[in-house]
C-alpha cells in the first residue's frame, strides 16, 4: 500500500492498492509524473500516478527486488533483484526487452542516469562495480569501510554520494576517486537537493543540519523536539523538505514540512 498527500490541500488521496496490500521496499517515479512503481514481494505494481489505478502487474522471476528504475527518457522500467538479474521492460508494452543475469546476490543497487543509464552495484571485496544494463563493467569505486548506505547520484551521472559512520563520502564516477569527505557524527538519515546545492541530515541527538555542498558551510543546525527522526526526503523541485518524525509522546508519527528557498534555500 502507497499513501498519497497532495501537499497543497494536506488531504490525503486515496491509497495505491496491490493484490498482496505490502508496503512497497522501493519506488519508482518516471519523469513525466505520469506513472509510479513499487515492489509488492517479489512482483512489481505499476501505478497511475493521478488516478491511482494498477496500470500493469509485473511477475517476472525475481527473488527479492534490490532496485526499480525509469530510464531518463522514461521508455524502460529497469529491476534488479537480489540474484543480480538486471531485466527491462518497456514501459508501452510491459514486455520485457532484455535480461542480464549477473550471478552475483545484490543487497543494495543504485540508478545511474547517463546516456541509456547503468548501475552502481553492491560491494565486490569493497569495490562497488559500475555497469551498464547489460552488466558490461564501466568503471569501478574503491570504498574506505564496508559498512556504507547508498545515498545519492547527481543528476548528471558523474558523482555517487554514500553514508559512512563518520560522514558522507563523494566519489567520482569515472574515476572511482574521492571528491569531497563532510565530517558528520551519529548520522541517521540524510537527503539531498537534486542540484546538489544542499545537503540534510538528521543525527542521534535528534539535530537536524543543512549544509552547503558547494563549499561544506553549516548553514542551520536545528534540535528537534520529537523522540526520533525516521527519515528525510526533498521534494523534486527541490523547495520543500519534509521529515517523517515520531512526536514527543513516543507514539504519534506525523511528517513535518520545511520550506528551502532563497539563494541558499533555507528558511
Amino acid at each position: 500500500m502507497v499513501k498519497r498527500l497532495d501537499l497543497t490541500s494536506n488531504d490525503y488521496l486515496s491509497d495505491l492498492l496491490g493484490p498482496v496490500n505490502s508496503s512497497p521496499v522501493f519506488l519508482a517515479t518516471s519523469s513525466d509524473d505520469l506513472l509510479i512503481a513499487g515492489s509488492d514481494l517479489n512482483r512489481v505494481i505499476v501505478w497511475d500516478l493521478h488516478s491511482g489505478s494498477p496500470v500493469q502487474i509485473l511477475e517476472p522471476t525475481i527473488d527479492t527486488l534490490r532496485g526499480l528504475y525509469f530510464t531518463e527518457d522514461d521508455d524502460i522500467l529497469v529491476t534488479v533483484d537480489y540474484d543480480g538479474n538486471i531485466i527491462q521492460w518497456d514501459r508501452w508494452s510491459w514486455e520485457e526487452v532484455a535480461r542480464t543475469e549477473l550471478h552475483q546476490e545484490q543487497k543494495r543497487v543504485i540508478f545511474v542516469p547517463e546516456s541509456d543509464g547503468a548501475l552502481i552495484l553492491d560491494d565486490v571485496d569493497g569495490v562497488l562495480p559500475v555497469v551498464d544494463l547489460d552488466g558490461r563493467l564501466l568503471s569501478s569505486i574503491e570504498l574506505p569501510t564496508l559498512s556504507y548506505r547508498f545515498v545519492s547520484v547527481s543528476q548528471d551521472g558523474k558523482s555517487l554520494m554514500i553514508l559512512v559512520h563518520e560522514g558522507v563520502r563523494v566519489f567520482d564516477i569515472d574515476t572511482g576517486e574521492e571528491v569531497l569527505f563532510l565530517s558528520l557524527e551519529e548520522v541517521r538519515s540524510v537527503a539531498v537537493t537534486p542540484d546538489w546545492s544542499l545537503l540534510v541530515a538528521s543525527d542521534a541527538d535528534l539535530n537536524v543540519h543543512i549544509i552547503d555542498l558547494r563549499n561544506g558551510e553549516h548553514l542551520l543546525t536545528q534540535k528537534m523536539d520529537v523522540s526520533a527522526i525516521r527519515s528525510l526526503e526533498i521534494s523534486p523541485g527541490g523547495n520543500l523538505l519534509g521529515l517523517y518524525v515520531i512526536g514527543p509522546d513516543q507514539m504519534t508519527p506525523y511528517i513535518e514540512l520545511w520550506g528551502l528557498v532563497g539563494e541558499n534555500k533555507t528558511q
